[in-house]
């Protein structure tokens, strides 16, 4: 048995936020469960009403992500042991070393993702941050002049193994809300997530200016190498290292 602790808000409602707790036996046959599957399992035996996001279940879409016991991270890549009440990440599609951190605790609390502003259950407002992607401007500029099947840039290896550690980034918004600064300075901090897509289109061979929008002293000034932004990533990248390239590339 689990102890699940649930985050319910409705803005439509009298009361807009409310958490509530239900002791939920876990499938027999599965030795661990992941989180998203402990919700779906919960709205579909208990309450169809819970509205959350996800969609690939494999790490890939960043949608699931939610404050699981006060930390964010994504629900499909947490999962959930039997044995021992335990709740750990996946890291088998991290690209850095497994941290190696467990929760030793027999109850879960979920929660939307930690200063975001709540739409309706889990599921909170990403408008701010895909306001921020966009002014990125995240695709290929061509440097030619006339679009032509004969005009094409090839990219070298050099020029492709600097995008390693950064194009993984799927934008599921964990560093965001786990960097003090982000919640210090709402609206006018872009956050971590949205600088290291920054540099990762400046560092595209084709994209030289694509990030120049970002690169004001006054964004990188606002980082103060807290390193929670680096922690909280699941797939194991370290958006505080792109930061700091970032501050050294405008200085």
């Amino acid at each position: 048995m689990l102890l699940l602790k649930l985050y319910r808000c409705s803005p439509s409602s009298s009361s807009s936020l409310l958490v509530i707790a239900y002791r939920l036996a876990l499938s027999a046959p599965l030795p661990a469960l992941n989180v998203l599957g402990l919700l779906l399992q919960y709205r579909s035996a208990l309450d169809a009403s819970l509205s959350l996001r996800y969609s690939c279940r494999e790490g890939i879409c960043g949608s699931c992500a939610l404050a699981l016991n006060g930390s964010n991270a994504l629900a499909c890549l947490s999962f959930h042991t039997a044995s021992d009440g335990a709740l750990h990440a996946d890291t088998r599609l991290h690209t850095a070393p497994p941290r190696g951190r467990l929760l030793q605790l027999r109850s879960l609390a979920v929660a939307p993702l930690l200063h975001h502003a709540v739409l309706h259950d889990l599921v909170v407002d990403w408008l701010l941050l895909y306001a921020s992607f966009s002014a990125v401007r995240p695709w290929l500029i061509s440097s030619f002049s006339t679009a032509s099947s004969h005009s094409y840039s090839a990219a070298s290896r050099c020029s492709r193994s600097l995008l390693e550690a950064h194009y993984e980034c799927i934008l599921c918004a964990c560093c965001n809300a786990s960097c003090p600064s982000y919640w210090w300075h709402a609206g006018a901090y872009a956050g971590p997530a949205i600088l290291l897509q920054s540099l990762r289109w400046l560092l595209s061979y084709s994209s030289a200016s694509s990030s120049i929008a970002l690169l004001h002293k006054a964004q990188l000034a606002k980082c103060h190498s807290i390193l929670a932004c680096s922690f909280a990533c699941p797939k194991g990248l370290m958006p505080a290292n792109a930061i700091v390239a970032l501050q050294l590339l405008s200085s």
